[in-house]
């Protein structure tokens, strides 16, 4: 009985947030870029325990779906050491926005990507990988001028005192912090030293400018 009173509870909360109003529909190009770190795991793990990633992603929005094509750089902060790797990818994310409030919203999200490494032993090695993600982002419609002087932009976000003034063009801004993980099997192209696996947990922070999203 305490079994089917819990699911029942948690029916009627999905229930009532399905059918709880919805912000205005978001719809529209955006572009974001991110900086973070990624942890290796598996046998690259063995070449190295992490890198500085660099993401840039030119993304569409309708609804709550999102999808980003994105390129992305995991780069070795001491060059000198050459024998760790340097990667490249590049691929698709589809998103699933939850709004939570009027600024503040939630995302879970699904990647396909192919990855290939750049520098040292393993250099053009390369494969496809999967992941999954998780993120929190606040965004806000705010004039683009205001990316010339950060506390303006801020000040518009967080409340409609841009919207008294005639400030230019405006579009949506957003900030997010990114969790995720992939997991890649690399092959070696010359077929010499068969495959490797790579399991990357990443962080990232970042910001997007776009029409509506």
């Amino acid at each position: 009985m305490k079994v089917a009173a819990g699911s029942l509870a948690l029916l009627a909360t999905l229930v009532a947030t399905v059918a709880a109003p919805a912000p205005a529909r978001a719809d529209g190009l955006y572009f974001s870029e991110g900086f973070g770190g990624t942890r290796f795991d598996n046998e690259l793990g063995a070449w190295t325990d992490g890198a500085f990633r660099i993401r840039a992603a030119l993304g569409f929005r309708a609804d709550r779906i999102a999808i980003e094509g994105f390129l992305s750089a995991d780069t070795q902060v001491d060059h000198a050491d050459t024998q760790e790797p340097e990667l490249f990818s590049y691929g698709l994310d589809v998103k699933y926005n939850v709004p939570i409030s009027r600024l503040w919203e939630v995302y879970v999200r699904g990647s396909a990507s192919r990855m290939t490494v750049t520098t040292s032993q393993l250099e053009d090695y390369g494969g496809r990988g999967l992941g999954v993600g998780t993120g929190l982002q606040v965004k806000g419609k705010a004039p683009l001028a205001g990316l010339l002087y950060p506390p303006l932009l801020i000040a518009c976000v967080v409340s409609d005192v841009c919207k008294r003034g005639k400030l230019g063009p405006r579009g949506t801004i957003a900030a997010y912090i990114d969790q995720g993980y992939d997991f890649y099997r690399l092959h070696d192209p010359r077929g010499a030293r068969g495959s490797i696996d790579v399991e990357a947990t990443r962080w990232t922070i970042g910001f997007a400018i776009g029409s509506d999203f």
